[in-house]
């Protein structure tokens, strides 16, 4: 069989999985997409995609997944998952993307369905802000800005969080010509803003603060722009340096 897959990768988000494949070289070879499961199901998710590839217990699965944060919660993720490879590595969604981002150390800001900024501090642990969930909070997410746009046009709000969230792209399509919608927008930038200048002040790097991004909200150009000039101007004694994010590409 040539270029056998040998290591796999898992990003359970808010609202969809991604699952991507690639040999020992770390050549991508097969990719996943699709509705994202619960952290509790995500063992059956992954055996039926796993046999779709006709791939059995490759060297080595990384999952990053959301609603996990505590050492007692990946060790129990990582046994409902030790069946389907040699190596299973569990952490959070967003410690996976900091891990990915290109980051060696600063702040990665992750805008998605929900919304956190997590850094290191100066002994090599992890310093969080937001990630509460949309329940408690998740200010300035797709989740947010949905349910904020749902509010000023007087929809009933008993969608899922996925379907609330899914109204983000339209209120970001429609903030180039909407003055509501622009607002909803500029507001959702200031809530990530506030998340991360309480890191960077704990943090005490000298110099600039590298700053990643991740999530889907960061994928569209304008709302990039918008972010960073909400947080360059916002607080000029702290002086931030954008990290270009690498792929999402795992080989060991």
């Amino acid at each position: 069989m040539k270029n056998p897959i040998y290591s796999i990768a898992v990003d359970l988000g808010g609202t969809s999985l991604r699952v991507q494949s690639v040999d020992k070289h770390g050549h991508v070879l097969k990719k996943y997409k699709g509705s994202a499961p619960s952290p509790a199901d995500l063992h059956v998710s992954l055996h039926k995609i796993f046999k779709s590839w006709r791939v059995s217990h490759p060297h080595c699965l990384t999952v990053g997944s959301k609603g996990i944060w505590t050492k007692k919660e990946k060790t129990r993720l990582k046994k409902k998952l030790s069946f389907l490879a040699r190596k299973v590595t569990v952490l959070s969604d967003v410690e996976l993307a900091y891990k990915t981002s290109g980051l060696k150390k600063g702040i990665l800001i992750l805008a998605g369905t929900g919304s956190i900024a997590l850094g290191k501090n100066k002994k090599g642990r992890w310093i969080r802000a937001g990630g509460l969930g949309p329940l408690k909070g998740d200010e300035g997410s797709g989740h947010w800005i949905g349910k904020e746009y749902l509010r000023i046009t007087k929809n009933k709000n008993n969608l899922s969080v996925a379907q609330t969230a899914a109204y983000a792209k339209q209120v970001l399509k429609k903030s180039a010509y909407d003055p509501a919608c622009a607002c909803i927008i500029k507001n959702a930038q200031k809530h990530l803003v506030k998340l991360v200048i309480p890191l960077a002040q704990k943090l005490q790097s000298p110099g600039a603060v590298p700053i990643s991004f991740a999530g889907g909200l960061f994928q569209n150009k304008n709302f990039r722009l918008g972010f960073w000039k909400e947080l360059t101007s916002s607080h000029q004694k702290i002086n931030f340096l954008g990290i270009k994010s690498k792929k999402f590409i795992f080989s060991s």
